[in-house]
């Protein structure tokens, strides 16, 4: 067990901790820097602008599901291990959601941010009102958020795309 103000965490949690900051980190540099990941932004954005400017359509959507599966299996690895594993547990898809609707679609910081929110926002609510409730709260947030914010906390208002 480590402490960290006043928290007992595990080991394999701390684990989880630094091997996700450096998988994000590593994303978000792959994402922002390298030519692929220049080219993912780009057919996300326009994809028939970035086929004229030689994208190559088909290997960007296979590389970018191989991408999503393999953070996937890796966040499904440590879920397992932190949890029991069961058929239905497919429900954390929402909240992954709605994290990424806090801060902001496309914007993966802001997914990152809107994930700690929402953490600290069911378990106050946990906490100091009911944990049956979280859920409620959880979706109320995102409901706010769309109303109020659709971009989200770090997301960008862009022009219709054509």
């Amino acid at each position: 067990m480590v402490r960290v103000f006043g928290a007992a965490l595990g080991k394999m949690d701390v684990f989880a901790i630094i091997f996700s900051v450096f998988a994000i980190f590593c994303l978000n540099y792959f994402i922002k820097h390298t030519r692929t990941g220049i080219s993912i932004r780009a057919a996300s954005y326009n994809s028939t602008i970035a086929q004229i400017n030689g994208v190559n359509l088909s290997y960007i959507i296979g590389l970018v599901f191989v991408l999503a599966g393999f953070f996937a299996g890796i966040s499904g690895v440590f879920l397992g291990v932190k949890y029991m594993v069961y058929p239905n547990m497919g429900w954390i898809t929402n909240k992954a959601y709605i994290a990424a609707v806090i801060g902001g679609l496309g914007s993966l910081p802001g997914a990152v941010v809107g994930g700690i929110i929402l953490g600290i926002l069911e378990s106050m609510v946990s906490v100091y009102i009911s944990s049956t409730l979280r859920d409620v709260f959880s979706f109320s947030a995102l409901i706010a958020f769309l109303v109020l914010k659709p971009a989200g906390m770090f997301g960008r208002y862009l022009e219709e795309k054509a």
